[in-house]
């Protein structure tokens, strides 16, 4: 996507070149993105099913799906998510639990004693 000499491969950057760099190397990422979701939703797939994911994930009924056939741009950290679910999918009960957990109430940090 760089523009580049024929002859020595050398980049040419310029000021008039940016917008339409910025442009391509926005569409690879999305591309790229798409794909990377994708390939981490059927990997995981295998051990759960889209359903089960996307509850456990709170995502809206079919997104995954959707995503997995190339309708839509998931963000970075739910194909990071996906992807580190995919590689061990026992996390995914590991973050059930997670969630089913009561909030605590934290303690209050630097508030002072009256009277001193």
């Amino acid at each position: 996507p760089v523009p580049t000499c024929g002859r020595c491969k050398h980049m040419l950057l310029s000021f008039d070149a940016v917008p339409g760099l910025a442009a391509v190397l926005e569409a690879t990422y999305r591309a790229d993105l798409i794909q990377r979701a994708g390939l981490e939703i059927r990997r995981l797939g295998r051990a759960y099913s889209q359903r089960y994911t996307q509850a456990v994930l709170d995502l809206s009924h079919g997104y995954l799906s959707r995503l997995q056939a190339g309708d839509g741009v998931p963000s970075a950290s739910l194909v990071s998510l996906l992807a580190l679910l995919s590689s061990n999918p026992t996390r995914m009960a590991e973050l059930e639990r997670y969630w089913a957990l009561p909030i605590e109430a934290s303690p209050r940090v630097g508030k002072r004693k009256s009277g001193t």
